[in-house]
């Protein structure tokens, strides 16, 4: 073998690895975490008020997996008479399997089907209205 044998090989190896990672790179799903993720961040001051607010109220989510369902607890005086709030169980790896749930909660609990998830992380992203005042609260939580 020459010098122009691979100095050819070479320069072919090069190219095709660069238009396999061209092909890979274009077949990536590029999804924004929320779709209005701009106009979320407009109103972030809302949030981060909604936030204290729980944290204020010395309040904790507590999020537990039992046989084929989740049991969502909030303390009572974050729950005794919630007017309006939801739940989203968002999946960071793919949009598709975000769950979002209405909270109805029945004296301090919520039971959630199981089923309506896939196993991995979820970010949950929790927002509700106690006796006029608003609530915010986020964190990760594995579905097993």
């Amino acid at each position: 073998m020459n010098w122009g044998h691979g100095i050819l090989i070479t320069i072919i190896i090069f190219v095709a690895s660069i238009l396999g990672m061209v092909v890979l790179s274009s077949r990536q799903t590029i999804d924004m975490m929320d779709d209005r993720y701009y106009e979320k961040e407009l109103r972030h001051q809302e949030l981060i008020d909604q936030s204290e607010n729980f944290a204020s109220a010395k309040g904790k989510v507590d999020l537990q997996i039992k046989d084929s369902s989740i049991i969502l607890t909030l303390p009572h005086n974050l729950s005794d008479a919630i007017s309006s709030g939801n739940i989203i169980f968002m999946r960071l790896s793919n949009k598709n399997m975000d769950v979002n749930i209405p909270l109805k909660m029945d004296d301090g609990r919520q039971e959630i089907d199981k089923s309506l998830f896939v196993k991995g992380m979820y970010q949950v992203r929790m927002k509700w209205v106690n006796k006029g005042t608003a609530y915010y609260q986020t964190f990760n939580f594995m579905v097993s």
